[in-house]
Order: structure tokens, then C-alpha cells, then sequence
């Protein structure tokens, strides 16, 4: 899910660049992509670190 993740963030960033240089409609679906991704990020890391707490118990 990790993965996703940041694939969220490098497409929102690649939509942010080619539509702030141009035509600012795409820029709202940058960010909310932007979003989706870095909580997806969290979540996994988060998941990441309370599975390596339970193993370590």
C-alpha cells in the first residue's frame, strides 16, 4: 500500500509542475492526489511499525 502511495505523490507532483505552468484548473486534483498519498503513506508506516511492535513482544 506503500507503493500506492508515493505513486499518488509522484503523479500528483507531475499534474502540480505541468499545471502551474500552464492552465491552474488541474492544480485542486494535484493536491487532493497529493493528500490521498501521503495518507496512505502514514497509514502503511504506521501499520509497519505496530506489526514490527507486536513481533518484537
Amino acid at each position: 500500500m506503500q507503493k500506492w502511495g508515493w505513486g499518488f505523490i509522484s503523479l500528483a507532483l507531475l499534474i502540480f509542475i505541468t499545471s502551474y505552468a500552464g492552465d491552474k484548473k488541474s492544480v485542486p486534483l494535484s493536491v487532493l492526489l497529493f493528500l490521498i498519498g501521503l495518507a496512505m503513506v502514514i497509514v502503511s508506516v504506521k501499520k509497519e511499525k505496530k506489526d514490527g511492535d507486536s513481533k518484537d513482544a
